[in-house]
């Protein structure tokens, strides 16, 4: 007599990923830093190219120090 697993393993796995899901640590609760948009326009071969965030690229500028470094204190938490 065959016993019906896969019935049972599919109605387990329904159940798993509709359950609510609970913060079960504190980096479930962090969140990601979000990046100042600074809108720019770059005239390049007869097209514009927009880039929000060029301002990343300004390595001496003390902004770009201080995102960068909650980005990295943001994945230690996660990670």
């Amino acid at each position: 007599m065959k016993k019906p697993y896969f019935p049972i393993l599919i109605v387990a796995a329904i159940i798993v990923i509709t359950a609510p899901r609970t913060p079960s640590s504190p980096a479930d609760t962090v969140t990601p830093p979000v990046a100042q948009r600074i809108h720019t326009q770059n005239h390049i071969n007869g097209g514009n190219l927009v880039d929000d965030y060029r301002w990343l690229h300004e390595k001496s500028n003390p902004e770009v120090a201080r995102y960068l470094e909650a980005e990295n204190a943001y994945t230690d938490s996660i990670m």
